[in-house]
């Protein structure tokens, strides 16, 4: 990604993937499915929110979604199910993971 530049989102380029996807799951057996065949894009704030609700602990429900979704973009990388790339970019104006993206 350049940096000092800006330029539109475009609905073509793929899709950008939130903690909420992630944690659900179903997002993996899409991309298996061929549904989603592009690009997905994951920001960085986005995987330091999961790795945080990870680290909650074992009997947390939240904390064992976020273990699975982070599993899960793990394992699509590996296979290379899909392209997943992650964006450095932050977002020093909003606090909230969802206000950034």
């Amino acid at each position: 990604m350049l940096r000092g530049t800006s330029q539109a989102f475009d609905a073509r380029d793929g899709y950008l993937v939130d903690t909420s996807a992630i944690m659900d799951g179903r997002f993996a057996s899409l991309v298996h499915a061929g549904v989603i065949h592009d690009e997905l894009f994951v920001a960085r704030f986005v995987l330091d929110e999961l790795q945080g609700f990870a680290d909650l602990g074992s009997d947390d429900a939240r904390g064992r979604r976020a273990r699975r979704g982070l599993e899960a973009v793990q394992n699509l990388q590996r296979e290379g199910s899909a392209r997943i790339s992650v964006l450095d970019d932050e977002v020093p104006e909003a606090a909230e993971v969802d206000a950034k993206l």
